[in-house]
């Protein structure tokens, strides 16, 4: 109202200019609320792409997510607390359902919530958030992966086993298929995984590629928003600044 009743003030000197509209808090607030917006729809584009990984790569993103500490962290943790709106410290199905529906994605909501749901609980974790929501796009960074896949050869001799893998599962390897999950990474038949065919699982999925074979109308708009980086805030920002160039160029032009 006060950003309003500024700007249709009849006295000129009191009105504002396009310069002081910029400068308030509405135009903050909805910069704030657009980089939020951008971020969790960054987030949930990785969140659908963790869907098509395999399992034993979703273990091992969840490794990494587990020992990661940057930046990054700190602000998945705020968008795990917006999908997170019941307060609960989890992720349910319906509140994914709700998140997906903000940002206009006609996916199935309850498969992609299952395939996040590494550690099948019935609910999303802040581990299993983390593990979708970083990325994998870390195929071309050997240091990072050396140490995801030293951190897994638990019987150190410079392959993941079986042994190995049920180490890691610790009391929820009745979950899992453990000859299954080995067969992931092992791509030579050997029962064993080495580092070249851990490197080779690693490879990042291209979630673009999976949007833009959505058959829906709203999935071809989601694609040309996010190819564009515009959104409705974004839009309403460059107007006015686009007015605040019009007025420079006309005082400009009065001198």
């Amino acid at each position: 109202r006060d950003f309003i009743r500024n700007l249709l003030r009849v006295d000129t000197n009191q009105r504002w200019s396009c310069a002081q509209a910029l400068k308030s808090k509405f135009f903050e607030d909805i910069e704030k609320d657009t980089k939020d917006q951008d971020l969790e729809r960054a987030t949930l584009n990785r969140m659908i792409s963790f869907q098509n990984s395999g399992k034993l790569k979703k273990l091992v993103l969840m490794v990494r997510a587990f020992n990661e500490q940057d930046a990054k962290i700190q602000k998945l943790k705020s968008t795990f607390d917006s999908l997170d709106s019941e307060n609960t410290g989890y992720i349910t199905c319906d509140e994914l359902k709700a998140a997906l529906a903000r940002h206009n994605y006609s996916i199935d909501a309850k498969a992609t919530f299952e395939s996040l749901d590494v550690n099948q609980q019935g609910r999303i974790s802040y581990t299993e958030f983390l593990a979708a929501a970083i990325g994998d796009d870390m195929e071309d960074d050997k240091e990072v992966l050396r140490k995801l896949f030293d951190s897994m050869d638990f019987t150190k001799n410079g392959k993941i086993t079986a042994a190995d893998i049920q180490h890691l599962l610790g009391s929820d390897q009745n979950k899992f298929d453990v000859a299954e999950l080995l067969k992931e990474g092992d791509a030579t038949g050997d029962n064993e995984i080495s580092f070249a065919e851990f490197v080779q699982m690693m490879k990042s999925t291209n979630y673009l590629h999976i949007l833009s074979n959505a058959p829906s109308q709203a999935g071809t708009a989601i694609m040309s928003q996010r190819e564009s980086g515009t959104s409705v805030n974004n839009a309403a920002v460059a107007c006015v600044r686009d007015r605040c160039a019009t007025e420079d160029d006309q005082a400009a032009g009065n001198k």
